[in-house]
């Protein structure tokens, strides 16, 4: 009892800090040791859900950790804790598949488990949260998050803590309220580097290297860079390395060099057409389409924009599709093929844009003239 119960300390411990490697392992002996000292141990435990999280975090399956979550969620079997935590995976990754139906499952079901229940706020927050920055109202997404940062911080979770601060940032973004993002942003950054959780650190460098890069601010972009490469050598979470290596291309190619872009990112459309995850696939098509264009390869952009464009149609009613709508917009219009651009931005802005920021210059420009005449904002 005393080894499983140091194993489930360690596997924890790692978990915090985004250390997975040798983590299959360790669970796996874990259960093992579980099951003899108990003849009637239920495997719907807590190294199921790390087991399946580590799918999505790991970027080996999601739609297999979706798949188990999903079940797990609706196992009337399994405890309500149990069933609470997978719906928090079920409804982070649903959201990064852009599977809607997920989605607003995981949000209707944890309402009805949570009803009259206090003491599970918390996990009723988190998925509320999730649901209303992607799908329902933003304003209620940031309510949301205040609740939740108010009531880790009186649980004395540095983590949870640490989480919440960045979880706030997203809806904040859509809304355009750049400032408070950065703040909250920033304040869950000092906690993640005063304990060493990398992982986290790791993401809100990359939050801040990507609101920095969207605003122009490439010397702040470049600082933020370095800092979420310095911590991501520390997780080993093919997620959190793949946003650093992206944005390090990015951030070439805001500088001017279009053919290292392409060099850092690889020229892989297959794996963009297959991503499960639909705004990776279209952050990698996008940036290596404006370095295209940079390099007047007419044959290799116009190759890419039927990817591009089927892709877009899976994230299109979320938040922070800017950046997309202007890259499929420029190399249609580069290749000629200019059919129905002002009419599809013209409807994007008016009926599908869900940020609440003002609509950058260019794309509005380009309903009235046709034209967009910079490669990047």
């Amino acid at each position: 009892a005393e080894r499983l119960r140091s194993l489930r300390g360690r596997i924890r411990a790692l978990d915090a800090v985004g250390r997975w490697e040798g983590f299959d392992g360790l669970i796996q002996n874990a259960r093992s040791l579980a099951s003899s000292l108990d003849p009637g141990y239920d495997p719907h435990d807590e190294l199921e859900l790390t087991e399946t999280e580590l799918l999505f975090r790991r970027d080996v399956d999601p739609r297999e950790c979706l798949r188990r979550a999903s079940a797990c969620s609706e196992n009337v079997t399994a405890s309500l804790d149990h069933r609470l935590k997978a719906l928090r995976i079920r409804a982070i990754v649903s959201d990064n598949l852009c599977e809607d139906g997920q989605l607003s499952r995981s949000h209707s079901l944890i309402l009805q488990l949570v009803a009259g229940r206090e003491e599970h706020t918390a996990a009723r927050l988190v998925v509320e949260i999730v649901y209303h920055t992607s799908l329902g109202h933003l304003e209620n997404a940031v309510d949301c998050c205040r609740e939740l940062i108010t009531l880790e911080r009186s649980r004395g979770s540095v983590i949870a803590n640490c989480r919440a601060l960045r979880f706030i940032s997203y809806p904040l973004r859509i809304l355009g309220d750049f400032d408070l993002c950065r703040n909250s942003l920033r304040e869950s950054l000092d906690l993640a580097e005063k304990y060493r959780f990398a992982a986290e650190a790791t993401t809100s460098c990359d939050v801040l290297a990507t609101i920095a890069l969207e605003h122009g601010g490439l010397d702040e972009a470049n600082v933020w860079v370095e800092r979420a490469t310095h911590w991501a050598k520390n997780v080993d979470a093919n997620l959190e390395r793949f946003a650093t290596r992206l944005l390090r291309a990015q951030l070439t190619l805001a500088k001017g060099n279009p053919q290292e872009t392409i060099d850092i990112l690889g020229d892989d459309l297959a794996m963009c057409a297959s991503d499960p995850i639909p705004r990776k696939a279209l952050n990698v098509l996008c940036a290596l389409t404006e370095a295209y264009v940079a390099l007047n390869r007419v044959e290799d952009a116009r190759r890419v924009i039927p990817t591009i464009r089927r892709r877009l149609q899976e994230t299109l009613s979320r938040g922070r599709q800017d950046a997309f709508v202007r890259t499929l917009c420029l190399a249609q219009l580069f290749v000629g093929d200019s059919d129905e651009v002002q009419e599809f931005v013209r409807t994007y802005l008016l009926l599908r844009r869900r940020d609440q920021s003002p609509a950058p210059a260019d794309l509005i420009a380009l309903t009235a003239t046709g034209k967009i005449t910079r490669v990047r904002q």
